[in-house]
């Protein structure tokens, strides 16, 4: 009984110290967002790591903010560079006072259109998890891009 107890605490220590980083531990994850083909500033990048059989709960997530040429780099919440190892669910949006709504469908109420400067441009399919992966190789990539289109922007 007690020998039980020792190795179920040494594998719950062991288990708390991985933390944010889950199985895998945590590598250097960066890229380009580009809408219609232009780099694309402002963006908020998610890479929300996706659970399997054997690994239920792979870590946290990551997420970066595009500079003025589009490019990112993926953190956790605690401050750790990179992302989990394995299959990630990926949502962009554009940060600040935007709103998610596309211009030419309205809104159920009859509503007025918002003013299009402050419609996010990123297509809603973008901003919906589970629309869009992404695997995070063993060693991390610096090749995490995404061109993403919306006709009703150029």
């Amino acid at each position: 009984m007690r020998r039980s107890l020792v190795f179920a605490v040494l594998g719950l220590m062991t288990g708390a110290a991985v933390g944010c980083s889950g199985s895998g531990g945590y590598v250097p994850v960066s890229g380009v967002v580009k809408l219609n083909g232009k780099p694309y500033a402002n963006a908020v990048v998610t890479f929300q790591p996706e659970g399997t059989k054997d690994n239920p709960n792979p870590g946290r997530g990551s997420a970066g903010v595009t500079d003025a040429e589009g490019r990112f780099t993926l953190k956790c919440d605690d401050g750790k560079k990179g992302a989990v190892v394995g299959s990630h669910n990926v949502t962009v949006r554009t940060a600040g006072d935007v709103i998610a709504v596309d211009p030419n469908v309205g809104s159920d109420d009859k509503g007025p259109v918002p003013d299009k400067k402050k419609i996010d441009p990123i297509p809603v399919d973008w901003r919906a998890i589970g629309n869009h992966k992404f695997i995070v190789p063993p060693g991390g990539t610096s090749e995490a891009n995404f061109d993403i289109t919306n006709p009703r922007f150029n």
